[in-house]
């Protein structure tokens, strides 16, 4: 598959024929409304969207992330895991069915998206560029081409009785989403579990975990989940992470 670099536009202003950005207001088909946080009911925080490519497998389609900024839960830092080892697992079937509590993806088709002007931004938008690469080990935001794994190859085999799972694409796990002047900051648990907020003029997901997106074929609809695994500041495997993210009525996704 192509291998398309993303680069960040820092000084862009959003227009109406925006299709792939970090930040902002985002674009989702007229009937879908922003997704909601199952645990607070507070309204998610839009992250990104990628529209992808032309030459990529999923053209035609956008990918849209939102999460929850609003509230924290020390069981929701990052989404319940398989136990035992990752690589090559095969992942029951189900296991992804109940996953998307505090985040969401949404999958819609390109053409049906619009401006959601209800939405009040939280991201300091900026334009995301797709850029054909000759895949450098050194690129870590990209769609299509191969993963970049840190600490060896962590695909699973597949997801029930589906095929196997194919990269889509990644977002580094450092990655630092800067947030306007008056939005709020995200919250944290701090000692005796308190909630406060983080004194940052950004937001990061999951823990700074990598994100890596798989796709699986399947007849009649595509599911996405999300595999992230955690290092420490000394560069060890700590523990392999795993979310699931909305499936929509498109062919087969699986966000690990």
């Amino acid at each position: 598959m192509s291998c398309y670099q993303v680069t960040i536009n820092e000084d862009s202003n959003q227009t109406n024929d925006a299709k792939s950005y970090i930040g902002g207001v985002p674009t989702l088909p007229n009937d879908i409304s922003i997704p909601c946080c199952k645990l607070c009911s507070a309204e998610m925080t839009f992250f990104l969207q990628i529209a992808f490519p032309t030459q990529h497998k999923w053209n035609g389609y956008t990918l849209a992330l939102f999460c929850c900024t609003s509230c924290v839960d020390e069981k929701y830092f990052i989404p319940e895991m398989l136990t035992g080892r990752i690589s090559k697992a095969i992942i029951p079937e189900g296991f992804l069915d109940e996953y998307q509590r505090n985040f969401s993806v949404i999958v819609f088709d390109t053409s049906e998206g619009i401006i959601k002007d209800c939405y009040v931004p939280k991201v300091k938008y900026k334009h995301l560029d797709l850029l054909s690469s000759i895949e450098p080990k050194e690129i870590k935001f990209k769609v299509g081409g191969t993963p970049r794994w840190y600490l060896g190859d962590e695909t699973p085999s597949r997801y029930g009785d589906s095929s196997e799972m194919n990269f889509l694409m990644q977002i580094p796990g450092d990655f630092e989403f800067e947030i306007l002047p008056d939005a709020p900051k995200q919250v944290k648990l701090g000692l005796g579990k308190k909630v406060t907020t983080l004194n940052r003029p950004f937001y990061r997901l999951f823990l700074a975990n990598n994100i890596y997106f798989l796709e699986l074929a399947r007849i009649c609809q595509k599911y996405i989940s999300l595999l992230k695994y955690k290092i420490t500041v000394w560069g060890q495997l700590l523990e392999d992470l795993k979310v699931d993210l909305q499936h929509f009525n498109v062919e087969g996704i699986l966000l690990w």
